[in-house]
This record gives C-alpha cells, structure tokens and sequence, in this order.
C-alpha cells in the first residue's frame, strides 16, 4: 500500500506585470492511498496475468482491473488483454515483448481490448521480425513493426 501526503509552499502573485505583489500560503497538495493485487502464472508457453488497482484520495476511491493472456513458441508470440479502469489515475502498465533490442511498456486506461502478434523467422544468417500491434478502447488503434538483423551462426 502506498500513501502520500504532500505539503507544499506557494508564492502567488497579484496584479499583474511588474508592479505585482507576492504572497506566500501553505496548501495541501493532495493525500493519496494506492493499492494493488497482482496475479501471474507462468506454465510455459503460456503466461496469464491478472491485475486489479484501487486508488483513493479525498473521500473518492477508484478501481481498475487488467487480464491478458500470452503464448510463446519458437517463432511466434501471440497476446491478448482486457482492461478497464476508472481513469488515469488507475492505469495499469504492461510490459509487451517487442522487436529485439526495444522495449514497451504501455499504460492501459479507459476501457478496451489490446492484442499484438510477433513473429520471427531465422534463415541463412538473417532474423526477420515482424511486430502488430492492435488496441480498441476509445479509439481504435493500430502499430506495425518491420526489423531485419544479421545473426551469426
């Protein structure tokens, strides 16, 4: 459980331009509760995970929720995860693997579906690794990914 409270010391100003008069208050800025459950099992390939956020601060509390489901082989990976949080404030990061040498952590918020394949074929010293990534929340949103390396061996 995380809780914070954060007093701070602001120098406000009245008038305007040059001619203005400072004035120094105290304000609490907000005092927050956060808490999460997390779930994961991994049962090769496969790999689910579940999340569930409560976040709470001035008499309002939030929730979010996350389950998503993942299946690795040798040369496809396949992912699907469903998500649905109050607001910004109970988003829920998720790691995705991306193309080799990147990474993705990607914040879900609002309410909606994510799913992305990736692929990768090695022949005669060349990786080629395609990544789609496709997300239907508010909007409906897509990411393609193209990358050709050069492997020894």
């Amino acid at each position: 459980m995380h809780y914070s409270g954060n007093w701070v010391k602001i120098l406000g100003r009245e008038g305007s331009g040059r001619g203005g008069v400072g004035r120094v208050g105290t304000l609490l800025l907000r005092q927050e509760r956060s808490s999460r459950v997390r779930f994961d099992l991994d049962w090769a390939p496969w790999r689910w995970r579940g999340e569930v956020q409560r976040f709470g601060t001035a008499g309002r509390v939030e929730w979010g929720f996350m389950a998503s489901m993942r299946l690795k082989g040798n040369w496809a990976t396949l992912h699907l995860s469903r998500f649905h949080t109050a607001s910004y404030a109970t988003r829920i990061y998720e790691y995705e693997v991306d193309l080799p040498g990147t990474v993705s952590i990607r914040p879900l918020y609002g309410a909606g579906w994510r799913g992305y394949a990736l692929f990768t074929l090695r022949c005669k010293g060349l990786a080629l690794n395609v990544r789609y990534r496709v997300q239907r929340d508010r909007s409906f949103r897509y990411y393609g990914g193209v990358q050709v390396d050069w492997v020894r061996g």
